[in-house]
């Protein structure tokens, strides 16, 4: 997709618009038509967010960040996609330069924010990666409202921000928009399946998505998905697919 520290009195409702689970994304403003950015553009879900967005219409405007080795990534599986070669753009940007995501947003309607700063090994502080997270976020979130154009904001969250939560911390049990994961379950299992900085981030990011989209009148959508799996479009195998294979 914590609510840590940045977590208001005992968790309260989103003040925006958030999707749990399969929910519709609203249809307005989504009419097969215009200009919007994909962020983070190579991996799993923002794939095929862009393949179902060329398909319905849009002209798409993909960031990719570099390789660690500053090479940059194989894109071919996207610039192959039908109507790529007419609508679709790839602009390299890194949450690492905020201001780099600027020139992908112009001119844009609607931003699907989907890129998100992975550590599969833990390396990095949760304040580094939490840090890293919002930082990269504000500074997309800013360029939306420079550009002018852009109208909606979505923000992919996961079902770990709602998941568990105070005296539901087996998960179990339904959950809606008023519903926040307590980071300390996290921060205190003794099994590691899921890593601490990875849902403090993701909490601290929607946090900060939704008020910022309350103060400046921006309209953000948060979008809870769980465990993704099924068919993919890149040519390496995605973590939670690989997660979901080891499980059985």
């Amino acid at each position: 997709m914590g609510r840590d520290e940045i977590e208001d009195d005992n968790g309260g409702g989103r003040e925006g618009t958030k999707l749990v689970a399969d929910e519709t994304v609203p249809s307005l403003l989504l009419d097969g038509t215009g200009l919007v950015c994909v962020t983070g553009g190579t991996g799993f879900v923002a794939s095929w967010l862009i393949m179902r967005l060329l398909q319905r219409g849009y002209s798409v405007r993909a960031t990719v960040r570099t390789n660690p080795e500053g090479s940059k990534k194989d894109t071919s599986y996207l610039t192959e996609l039908p109507f790529a070669s007419e609508r679709l753009q790839i602009f390299t940007a890194d949450l690492n330069e905020p201001e780099s995501f600027k020139p992908a947003i112009e001119g844009c309607k609607a931003v699907f924010h989907v890129a998100h700063p992975m550590d599969p090994s833990s390396n990095e502080t949760e304040e580094t990666v939490t840090k890293r997270t919002v930082q990269g976020l504000m500074g997309i979130l800013k360029s939306c409202l420079d550009a002018k154009t852009v109208k909606r904001f979505f923000y992919t969250s996961s079902a770990v921000t709602v998941f568990y939560s105070g005296g539901n911390g087996d998960g179990g049990g339904e959950v809606d928009e008023s519903v926040w994961s307590d980071a300390e379950v996290f921060r205190n299992q003794k099994e590691k399946r899921v890593s601490s900085s990875y849902v403090v981030s993701k909490l601290a990011a929607e946090t900060a998505a939704l008020e910022f989209g309350n103060k400046n009148g921006l309209e953000v959508v948060t979008l809870v998905i769980p465990l993704v799996v099924g068919p993919f479009i890149s040519p390496s195998l995605p973590s939670s697919v690989f997660i979901s294979l080891a499980m059985l």
